[in-house]
């Protein structure tokens, strides 16, 4: 989910009728979660987010812990939890904050 999010907020820095840029178009060929944040342009308001609310720093750790890996690996239940909550959390969930950068 936080990877298309991020994605979608890539596609929308292109115009409708631009041609993509070659090199942003391979940049955004990634699971990587910190390299997205970097080719969408938001890492300063995201840094400033987590500085000024820790809940939100501490949902945006477990995210971005996720790697295209780990829907394979054994997890607890708990920490399936602690995930949906990270994204959902109406008032300082990731998704949430994401949706304001789409």
């Amino acid at each position: 989910m936080v990877e298309c999010a991020l994605k979608a907020r890539i596609a929308r820095q292109t115009e409708r009728h631009d041609f993509p840029d070659k090199h942003r178009a391979q940049l955004s060929h990634t699971h990587r979660i910190k390299d997205l944040v970097r080719v969408a342009g938001i890492e300063e308001e995201l840094e400033a987010a987590k500085m000024t609310d820790l809940r939100f720093a501490a949902h945006w750790q477990m995210v971005e812990g996720w790697t295209e890996l780990s829907r394979y690996e054994r997890k607890e239940s708990t920490d399936a939890r602690g995930l949906l909550l990270a994204l959902n959390d109406r008032q300082h969930g990731v998704l949430r904050w994401l949706k304001g950068h789409w």
